[in-house]
């Protein structure tokens, strides 16, 4: 399977990863989250499936609802992500791409 890395975190969220570390097992959902480049009415949610693979979702919220029970809105870009450290404990983030066929 053909792996590519894309630059989705921005250097100065990056330089904070290699002073960051966590156990083996930890669920990085929130940190992702966190370090993944987001327009300003973006806002990323990130669900670990298993081991090492997550799905990314950047959300764009309706700006027409006003109801303060149902927050709707729309995904506007998604992907699937492996998220491991190195041996420094610096966090690295490869996308996985879409083995969907084209859409006509």
């Amino acid at each position: 399977m053909a792996h590519h890395t894309t630059n989705l975190v921005g250097s100065k969220k990056r330089e904070k990863l290699a002073a960051t570390s966590a156990p083996a097992e930890e669920n990085l959902s929130r940190l992702i989250d966190q370090l993944m480049e987001k327009q300003e009415n973006e806002q990323v949610k990130t669900v670990h499936l298993f081991g090492q693979f997550y799905r990314c979702n950047w959300w764009v919220r309706d700006p027409d609802s006003n109801s303060l029970f149902a927050r709707t809105g729309r995904i506007s870009r998604s992907c699937m992500l492996r998220a491991e450290r190195d041996a420094s404990g610096a966090l690295k983030i490869t996308e996985i791409p879409d083995k969907r066929p084209e859409e006509r």
